[in-house]
């Protein structure tokens, strides 16, 4: 026998179980819904991480290629003026060393360097184009040779010029 008011207590218990697991269900999908939050922002910080971590790589790369131009850019420079330190130096040796005697001293060792023999006629041209050079150089400012005559040596061997 059935004792009156049982169904209804197990209407009642059935209805609060169902729903007793509808607020469990809700719960759980409350916190599936908080898990996934917290999983997508836990892969958005990685993320953010990583992507920090290769702007960081890059700003590296880029700073190094700005100092090994930095450091190509000095040495060149550095070696620019050198350079240019060294072509300043050497014209400055070569206007002190063309002097006229120096330009003497190379015209008479071109001369005894040419060491040939001249036959025929026009031997007295080669010798009048001598004189004119002589000349020439016995007239640059600041030059005294009146105790040389090339008139005269013209006639002699061409190593008697370097004994003058």
């Amino acid at each position: 026998m059935k004792k009156p008011g049982t169904s209804y207590c197990f209407n009642i218990w059935y209805v609060l179980v169902a729903v007793e697991r509808q607020r469990v269900a809700e719960k759980e999908a409350v916190t599936q819904k908080k898990i996934a939050i917290t999983e997508a922002e836990k892969n958005a910080y990685v993320s953010k991480i990583v992507m920090e971590q290769k702007l960081m790589e890059k700003d590296s790369v880029r700073m190094q290629e700005e100092i090994e131009n930095a450091m190509y850019i000095a040495r060149e420079k550095s070696l620019a003026d050198a350079k240019y330190y060294q072509t300043m130096k050497e014209a400055k040796a070569n206007k002190l060393k063309l002097t006229p005697q120096f330009l003497e001293l190379k015209f008479i060792e071109a001369i005894s360097n040419n060491a040939k023999m001249f036959f025929g006629n026009k031997i007295s041209n080669m010798l009048m184009d001598q004189r004119l050079l002589g000349n020439f150089l016995r007239d640059l400012p600041g030059r005294n040779v009146s105790h040389i005559s090339w008139a005269k040596d013209c006639g002699k061997n061409v190593s008697n010029l370097m004994e003058i």
